[in-house]
């Protein structure tokens, strides 16, 4: 189980944008892209409270998150997917991090001040319950599962 951790840990702090999975009211699954920063015991994002995401996550603290190379070959095909709890964070140090993280994937020096996004803005960390990590370039379909 280490190397799996492990290997998702790796495979987590290389990649930045994920699928996040919530609940609507109807019962549906409302698919959200996020960019987000892997913390190695947990993961962490950003949107507007205002969003759909946002208000599923308030009504339902679950989310299930997967994060693969999308144009990858068949066998070389790898991924990540999350099963967790999610909640607001107001840690200074986290939503500083995260905020650094963001501006150097994304390769901005600052960005312009947007008073109505700022003051709507929330900061998410997702602590993982399940891990399932999947491999082709190990063998077609090769999966292993992580509980924590």
């Amino acid at each position: 189980m280490a190397d799996t951790f492990e290997f998702a840990s790796e495979y987590l702090k290389a990649h930045s944008i994920l699928t996040l999975a919530t609940s609507n009211d109807d019962g549906s699954v409302a698919l959200s892209t996020v960019d987000y920063m892997w913390a190695g015991k947990s993961l962490f994002f950003m949107t507007d409270v205002r969003s759909r995401k946002a208000v599923n996550m308030q009504k339902k603290p679950v989310v299930t998150i997967i994060v693969t190379d999308q144009d990858a070959g068949f066998f070389d095909a790898k991924g990540v997917e999350i099963y967790g709890k999610v909640k607001t964070t107001d840690n200074p140090e986290e939503i500083k991090a995260y905020t650094q993280h963001f501006m150097t994937r994304r390769g901005f020096t600052s960005l312009p001040p947007i008073p109505d996004i700022e003051k709507n803005m929330r900061y998410y960390e997702v602590t993982p319950l399940r891990m399932r990590v999947f491999n082709n370039a190990v063998k077609p379909g090769h999966v292993e599962e992580i509980n924590f």
